[in-house]
């Protein structure tokens, strides 16, 4: 009589690259569900971690030679590097004649510790045109004392995270702080010309979708930028921490309903926060432009005090 085989028990190894598997796939999948739920919506953000956590697991289904664990974890990880794959290709070459124009998109933090070294980076870096979140009194004052490197400058001043600054190198045909959302945030709206092509200048910082409520304000919010971006005229370079990533459907509605392209495309994800967690954070600070704008340069600076790191883009006007 034959003896009965017994079934060995899968290891822990192999249990723990499961549950990892299956942790990842349900960050997959549920920004699927994002327009619906708010947490789902959330996920949305985390595709750079749900590709890179998808290919750590095939690593390590390779190594322990599970073979009924690498077909899951493989295509996890493909299917959300083709989130990402539109960050890292696109980008367009500009015309020689074309006017250069150099904007820098900053969430300095209300609690920064060192707003020294914040302005030591915007007078290394020398660009036409800042917008600066999270800014009170002392970041509207110190803009206006450097008037000698920012003759225009535009903010409303708060103290709670929604003051918003805009200083500008050349001069301002006009300048406007409107209010958007349930929550009335400013936001500003500056036109200035390049060499002898208008442009307009809209900086935001939107609302913070840590509730279901809170996140129906920022979604409020961009579907009202959408319609100021509609109703412009001029080539339009909006500037802001709209606090939602390329891959949420939020951001997506935002980009088809004003028209704008993303400069981030070509020149990777660019995660800008939170700032400890460097190239592994979510991008959240935006740049984004209307097609007559072509994007030269794109990069992420040094963070200076902030929990957020600064954008740096050039931009050809065409």
């Amino acid at each position: 009589m034959d003896t009965p085989r017994t079934i060995a028990a899968p290891s822990r190894g192999y249990q723990l690259i499961g549950w990892l598997i299956a942790a990842v796939w349900l960050g997959t999948l549920a920004p699927l569900l994002g327009r619906s739920l708010w947490l789902c919506e959330l996920a949305s953000h985390f595709r750079l971690q749900c590709a890179l956590g998808g290919i750590v697991c095939l690593v390590a289904a390779a190594v322990i030679r599970r073979s009924s664990l690498i077909l899951p974890a493989m295509l996890a990880a493909g299917l959300n590097a083709a989130y990402l794959l539109p960050s890292y290709v696109g980008t367009v070459a500009a015309q020689p004649n074309s006017l250069v124009l150099r904007a820098v998109q900053f969430n300095v933090s209300r609690i920064n510790p060192t707003p020294d070294r914040a302005f030591e980076y915007l007078q290394s870096v020398k660009p036409d045109i800042v917008v600066l979140e999270e800014c009170d009194q002392r970041w509207i004052e110190r803009l206006q004392q450097a008037r000698t490197d920012y003759p225009s400058v535009i903010g409303q001043p708060r103290e709670d995270a929604f003051g918003i600054a805009l200083a500008s190198r050349i001069p301002l045909d006009e300048a406007s702080i409107r209010r958007l959302g349930p929550y009335r945030l400013p936001a500003v709206i500056a036109r200035v010309h390049v060499g002898e092509r208008p442009l307009t200048v809209i900086g935001v910082h939107a609302m913070s979708p840590l509730s279901p409520r809170d996140s129906a304000v920022r979604n409020t919010m961009l579907r009202e930028l959408a319609a100021l971006v509609r109703a412009e005229t001029r080539p339009v370079l909006l500037l802001g921490d709209l606090n939602t990533s390329p891959w949420s459907w939020a951001f997506g509605e935002l980009i088809r309903a004003s028209g704008l392209q993303d400069t981030r495309r070509g020149f990777g994800v660019q995660a800008s926060w939170p700032a400890g967690l460097g190239p592994l954070g979510i991008p959240i600070d935006h740049c984004l432009v209307s097609p007559g704008l072509v994007v030269h340069h794109r990069l992420v600076g040094p963070s200076h005090g902030s929990d957020h790191h600064p954008i740096l883009v050039e931009l050809a006007v065409e």
